[in-house]
Formats: structure tokens, C-alpha cells, sequence
């Protein structure tokens, strides 16, 4: 590293000449965290850190072409905001004394022809460009390896709910991935079907549009249904990182631990989810879009808020709980509280539960909340939509949506305990081996 901030320090601006971005001080967390490695953990800063590529002409190496003797032209055209860094943070009274011998960094360095200056430039501006485009990475990206995700990932494998199974996506493209790995056509058909996912194919999916839901979870969607689930609509509401990096915290905090009852449960939830999802889409989607009215464009912030609702008023029936068993039994609410008519070629939805999310936006709507980051931001929309008067049809929660607590169906809890314990049994019988087994039976 002392290398780098001293080329830093007497060649700053020649050789930053190629990066596509000035130093971006310690505003951001990437840089901030470039300079925590420095000052508490010199030593891993080769692990941690991507390193730096630079371009240089007419290099030359040692006899046994192990070290750059000399090379012209040296400029950085990816890592300019860790060489910057480095150099602020030598020079910062409060960070100068820092470890810097201990921190080693890895280059690449492409030796360029330049005699051709205009296929230099065009090289040059191709290798930073791509050097610093690379796949973006998000929040939850970096909680792949949570065990709790991992697990629920491993009952989406082998678990029935109901009668199908749900595919949990605990890393990113996973589901995609699986899919362009199908050696056939028939096998990826075979995939999709044991787990349907995307806009509904009759050749794939079979019965109607109207019944068809996909039975994909993305772990973020997840997270925000969850947090709706805990009464945090706002927090929910909030970007796909910010709202995931909520989740993380509070599942922590909660020891939440992910178990074959706990993803039952999660399923019933997202069929909840994405049956309000598809009432709001046909209920106020094109024509209320056409019209620019808000009710097609926020759509995110009524769902979300109507799901924290409908869990807000299960909680208030004593000794009662949501019925998750009816729900992934009809992979739906039941007709009586969410049916849908065609008209004009169009699917309008009506009953109880639509009934309910027009009431929630509404009252969103009444109270300033037509632009989201009110919604994202204000704690006091969910204190109010809660104090809210309920019209004389949802004054009554159906109770075919609820049921006795303690006649919630736990089999699927006992389903994978017993499958555990039959594992476990299969494990210790081929620990014997053969021998000990041909033994036992002579």
C-alpha cells in the first residue's frame, strides 16, 4: 500500500486520468468501510478487497520475469476510489498511524500498444468501462448464506404445502439457474410445473388464468410480508434493501428460527400477498393508470398496508388466529369473501377483502398519503389507519379466515421431525457397513 498512496501522492492526477470517478470522500459506506479495514484489520485487507486494474506501456520485467523493472504510461482505470483512500486516510492525523505495512493489495496491470494511439484509446476506454460494470450487487445478495434463509430454501425442496409445492429463492437468479440447468425441454416443463413461477401458461400451468399463482418466493417479498405479518407496514413499504436489512435486524432480534411450520405459514401469507397483488392489478390497474390516478401507480404501499391490516384485524379476535390451513387448501380466499366476475373481457373483484383494500386506500388516500414516501416514512399513517372508524361491511371479520389456535394444523412440524428421525436412523444403519450387517444375519 505504500507503494500506491506515494504514486497517489506525486502522481494524482496522471494517474487517475483514465477512472471514471473523482474521490468520492467518506460519505459512503463503501469508502468508509475501505478505511474501517484499514485502521482495524490491515492484515485481511487483501481478502477483502477487490484490488486494482491498471493499464502501462512498454513493460518490463526482471531475467526470471517475476518483477516490473519499469513501464510508462502507469494509470488505474479500476480501484481509484480504494487508492484514494488509502492516500486520505495516510494523511489524516486521527488514521496516519495505522498499520499500512501490513496491507497488501492485488493488481492487474495490462501492458497496452500504443503505437496505434487510436486503438489505444479505444482499448483503454473498453477495459475501464467494462473494469467498472460489473453485476450490481444488493443488500440482500449478501445474506445468501443466512442459515435461516438456507433452511427455508431446504423445506421449499422436499416440503408439500397442500398438495404443491413453493419454491423459496434464498439467493438470487437461484430459480433460474435451476431451470437453465435442465439437461431437457421436458425436464424444465416438468420444473416449472412442480414449481410455477412468471405469467400463467396453459400448456404449462393447465386450469385458468383467474385460479393460476405463481408459488415462487423471493426471500425480499418474503421479508416484507413478514414485517407486515409484525405490523410494520411502513417499514415494509420502504426500498427492497432498506426494507430487507429491517427484516434482518428484527428476525434477529426476534431469534426467529425457520422451521417447517414457520414456512407453512410463510406460504399462506404469500397467498394472501399475491391474491391482493392481482385484485389491485385488476381492480384499479390500465384504466386508473390512463387516468393518471394514483391507485394504479402505488400499488406496492396499499397492498403492503391492507396485508399489515388484515393481520391487524385477525390479532384482534380473542383465542383466534388466521386460518393458514384454508388458505393453502384453496390457494385463495374463499369465493364468499373474494370472487371475481368478467366484465367487458375485464376481471373486477368483489367481496369482503377487496372490499377492504379499496377501504384502506382510501382512507391512506383521505389523510394526504397519495405520494409514497409519506407511507415509507411516517409511522403515524398505520397509528391512523388502525384508529380508523370500519364501514358497517367489514365491521365483521369472516370467520372462515380464522381458527381456534390450538386446532392450527402442526403436521408438517411433525412430518419433518419424523422425516429427520428416519435420516438419522438411515445414517447409523450405513455407518455398520456391509460386513458388519452380512455378520449380523449369519
Amino acid at each position: 500500500s505504500s507503494i500506491l498512496i506515494d504514486l497517489y501522492d506525486k502522481y494524482q492526477r496522471q494517474i487517475m486520468q483514465y477512472n471514471v470517478r473523482a474521490f468520492l470522500n467518506f460519505t459512503g459506506p463503501i469508502n468508509k468501510g475501505i478505511r474501517d479495514t484499514v485502521v482495524n484489520n490491515p492484515e485481511k485487507f487483501v481478502a477483502f478487497n477487490n484490488g486494482i486494474t491498471a493499464v502501462a506501456t512498454n513493460i518490463i520485467l526482471d531475467s526470471e520475469n517475476k518483477y516490473i523493472i519499469s513501464a510508462s504510461d502507469f494509470k488505474i482505470v479500476n480501484g481509484g476510489q480504494t487508492t484514494a483512500t488509502l492516500y486520505f486516510t495516510s494523511r489524516n492525523k486521527n488514521t496516519a498511524n495505522s498499520n499500512f505495512s501490513d496491507i497488501v493489495i492485488p493488481m492487474k496491470i495490462l501492458d497496452i500498444d500504443k503505437k496505434n494511439l487510436d486503438e489505444f484509446n479505444e482499448n483503454i476506454d473498453k477495459i475501464s468501462r467494462y473494469s467498472n460494470n460489473q453485476n450490481k450487487v444488493q443488500a440482500a445478495d449478501f445474506d445468501a448464506n443466512d442459515p435461516f434463509h438456507i433452511e427455508l430454501n431446504k423445506f421449499s425442496m422436499k416440503q408439500f404445502i397442500g398438495k404443491s409445492k413453493w419454491f423459496y429463492e434464498s439467493k438470487r437468479k437461484d430459480y433460474q439457474s435451476i431451470l437453465y440447468g435442465k439437461d431437457t425441454n421436458a425436464s424444465k416443463i416438468q420444473f416449472q410445473k412442480e414449481y410455477p413461477k412468471g405469467a400463467w401458461k396453459k400448456s404449462i400451468h393447465g386450469g385458468t388464468k383467474d385460479e393460476y399463482i405463481d408459488q415462487y418466493i423471493d426471500k425480499v417479498d418474503a421479508a416484507k410480508v413478514m414485517l407486515c405479518f409484525w405490523e410494520y407496514p411502513v417499514i415494509a413499504a420502504q426500498g427492497r434493501n432498506s426494507a430487507f436489512t429491517e427484516f434482518q435486524r428484527i428476525k434477529n432480534e426476534k431469534n426467529l428460527l425457520a422451521t417447517g411450520t414457520l414456512f407453512k405459514e410463510l406460504v399462506a401469507k404469500m397467498i394472501i400477498y399475491k391474491r391482493l397483488v392481482q385484485i389491485h392489478k385488476n381492480n384499479y390497474g390500465a384504466t386508473f393508470r390512463s387516468e393518471g390516478n394514483p391507485r394504479a401507480t402505488y400499488a406496492n404501499i396499499h397492498v403492503l398496508y391492507t396485508l399489515a391490516f388484515i393481520s391487524y384485524l385477525a390479532g384482534k379476535k380473542k383465542d383466534k388466529s388466521l386460518n393458514y390451513d384454508l388458505i393453502i387448501e384453496h390457494n385463495n380466499f374463499t369465493r364468499d369473501i373474494n370472487f371475481y366476475q368478467h366484465i367487458e373481457k375485464k376481471t373486477r373483484h368483489s367481496g369482503y377483502i377487496p372490499d377492504l383494500l379499496d377501504f384502506v386506500i382510501t382512507v391512506l388516500e383521505s389523510i394526504g398519503v397519495i405520494y409514497p414516501e409519506q407511507a415509507k416514512k411516517n409511522n403515524q399513517v398505520w397509528q391512523k389507519l388502525i384508529e380508523s372508524d370500519l364501514p358497517e361491511n367489514l365491521i365483521n371479520f369472516p370467520d372462515n379466515l380464522l381458527t381456534d389456535n390450538k386446532k392450527q394444523d402442526l403436521s408438517v412440524e411433525k412430518i419433518n421431525t419424523d422425516r429427520e428421525r428416519i435420516e438419522s436412523q438411515i445414517q447409523v444403519i450405513k455407518s455398520k457397513g456391509k460386513v458388519w450387517w452380512e455378520n449380523l444375519f449369519e
